[in-house]
């Protein structure tokens, strides 16, 4: 017969298994062994040690903080590896006094370079703790290493190269250099000649109208506009009335757009003839020819119909 020993909980059990070789020949013997129950293990409770500093100095160290870059400073942990070096002991929290607190208050470097998110507050270390290469002090064992102000070893470099480039950006614009450069430039500088025209005024036919030409699309109207002040001037389009050629509205407005502006529709005549396109397309053509050949006879009226077209 096996043993099987199995331990649960603090709790021995015992159960017992028949052999098969054993049951060969012979009636199976079956034990069943009461379970042997024992009490649970007990174990002492951890006793929690309570801080033997106050809660009433904690709190006035943090009246003392308040206003300072250490404000946001929670755990007293991290108050106490800035105010001493060394590892943290277990009862830092009974080793921190407000007099320490406001000393290390007091103990300020004043200097430009402190960033607002930066603490400065410095750690009283033995000068034997301290590298060369790790900080420098002054006679009264302040920081002046960039580096412990402004978080960036390299700040006095930075500075430098400022100073460098613009050495030499002054070398780059002195006066010489560039009259020396624009010697060499000559070199490789020809002369060219304007070849931009003068629009030249068009003249007028011999009855006195303007002639235009406007485009739109595949549009394409001719028109010609002539002074005829009087109640019902002539508008003809393609040999019809402008009105009975646009039947739409907005059509008839689009193509007059240039005498609506101006306020001009009962000074001129106008007739044009007009090909290609839609109806939207070729009112648009006849706006811009009765534009140009307006401008042909009145030139003062130009800037106000390019406030037209640019709107």
């Amino acid at each position: 017969m096996v043993w099987q020993v199995a331990r649960q909980r603090g709790t021995v059990v015992a159960m017992a298994s028949v052999s098969r070789a054993a049951s060969r020949g012979s009636a199976v013997v079956q034990a069943v062994r009461s379970v042997c129950s024992a009490r649970p293990t007990q174990f002492p409770r951890r006793k929690v040690v309570e801080p033997n500093q106050s809660n009433i100095v904690h709190d006035e160290i943090k009246e003392v903080l308040k206003g300072t870059n250490l404000e946001h400073i929670q755990d007293f942990r991290h108050l106490y590896r800035l105010l001493y070096p060394g590892p943290v002991p277990p009862n830092y929290r009974d080793l921190i006094t407000v007099d320490a607190v406001r000393k290390e208050l007091m103990y300020l470097f004043p200097s430009p370079l402190i960033r607002p998110d930066f603490d400065p507050i410095a750690k009283r270390v033995p000068l034997e703790q301290l590298s060369n290469n790790c900080i420098e002090l002054d006679p009264m064992f302040r920081p002046t290493s960039a580096a412990h102000f402004t978080g960036n070893p390299k700040f006095f470099n930075m500075l430098a190269y400022d100073e460098l480039t613009a050495a030499m950006t002054e070398v780059y614009y002195h006066p010489l250099f560039e009259e020396l450069g624009q010697q060499s430039l000559k070199r490789f500088m020809t002369e060219t000649v304007d070849t931009t025209v003068a629009v030249q005024q068009q003249q007028l036919d011999s009855k006195g109208r303007a002639h235009a030409v406007g485009k739109r699309k595949t549009s394409v109207a001719r028109v010609w506009v002539w002074p005829e002040p009087g109640p019902m001037p002539k508008m003809k389009v393609n040999g019809r009335p402008i009105a009975e050629y646009f039947k739409d509205t907005d059509k008839l407005l689009a193509a007059l757009a240039p005498l609506r502006r101006l306020d001009v529709a009962d000074q001129f005549s106008i007739m044009c003839n007009v090909h290609g396109g839609g109806v939207t397309g070729q009112a648009e053509a006849i706006s811009l020819g009765i534009s140009k050949a307006l401008v042909t006879l009145r030139p003062e009226l130009k800037p106000e119909l390019d406030r037209e077209v640019a709107r």
